[in-house]
């Protein structure tokens, strides 16, 4: 049975949300996310189980999106380690580059005082594995990063192909990632093929994706890409809480060396809905 083309069927009968009905929906800039690692087999009879009202992104015919994501750190890792010991001072910065039409944005994740993830975002010009100097400065702004601002360099890159689902009534929202490639800088490669990322974004709740991946045996997992794919890619990092999910993960993985961070050749796959990559704006998630 081709697991991949039953998820695509799935995907292709839901209706579909504009961009702009989704931000005004389901930004959730502040939010609570719960990650899921599920094998591509089981992703059909998962869709299947989707309740009345679930919309699937889509721009000009597109349901499925390029992601091209540099990860910043200084040479002590400092943005890792502090993930890896859970401190509430933990960060996260990145430039996101949508791999169709080029546009690119900067963004840096922090915690709030009740543990939620908030995100901030501005335009990046350039080559999206360097910062600017006002781009430090802004970076700056921000307590847990001003330390680090100056000495943060491109450390990892992740690529992948991502489908949007938005729940009834703005209740949550879900990414599919499919296809995701971790890379070094000097194109050293962890790719993982058979598997899924889902993540369920909302305001606190448990959202009915989680209950029914809860139903079918998946529980969440501690699983940041920029975290695990240093942990994969640098084994002489501490693993910590991740240690579980690195073995699980190098499992499933298949690596290499590559000239660059695009797409290795093991990891060439269709994409989970419809072909093409959107323009640069098309989320506004994730």
């Amino acid at each position: 049975m081709d697991h991949a083309f039953a998820a695509q069927e799935r995907l292709g009968a839901l209706p579909p949300i504009s961009r702009a009905e989704l931000q005004a929906e389901a930004a959730f800039l502040t939010r609570r996310d719960r990650k899921y690692l599920v094998p591509i087999a089981a992703a059909g009879a998962l869709l299947a189980g989707l309740g009345p009202g679930v919309r699937v992104l889509e721009i000009d015919g597109r349901r499925s999106f390029g992601y091209l994501t540099p990860y910043f750190d200084d040479d002590a890792y400092a943005a890792y380690r502090r993930a890896a010991r859970r401190r509430p001072d933990r960060f996260k910065v990145r430039t996101r580059l949508y791999t169709n039409s080029g546009d690119c944005q900067i963004e840096v994740k922090t915690r709030d005082a009740r543990g939620r993830t908030v995100k901030h975002r501005l335009p990046h010009d350039g080559t999206p594995e360097r910062l600017a100097d006002a781009e430090r400065a802004w970076l700056g702004r921000f307590p847990q990063v001003a330390p680090y601002a100056d000495r943060l360099r491109h450390c990892l890159t992740t690529r992948y192909r991502r489908t949007t689902l938005v729940l009834p009534g703005g209740s949550g929202r879900v990414t599919i990632d499919r296809g995701l490639v971790f890379a070094l800088p000097s194109g050293e490669f962890r790719a993982l093929p058979g598997h899924l990322v889902i993540e369920t974004k909302g305001a606190g709740r448990p959202t009915a994706v989680d209950r029914l991946l809860w139903r079918h045996g998946f529980r969440p997992v501690a699983m940041s890409k920029f975290a695990c794919g240093l942990s994969l890619l640098v084994p002489a990092l501490p693993a910590n809480r991740w240690h579980r999910l690195r073995h699980q993960l190098a499992a499933a993985t298949c690596g290499g060396h590559h000239e660059s961070v695009a797409v290795p050749p093991c990891h060439r796959a269709p994409p989970l809905g419809s072909a093409g990559v959107a323009s640069g704006a098309e989320t506004g998630a994730g």
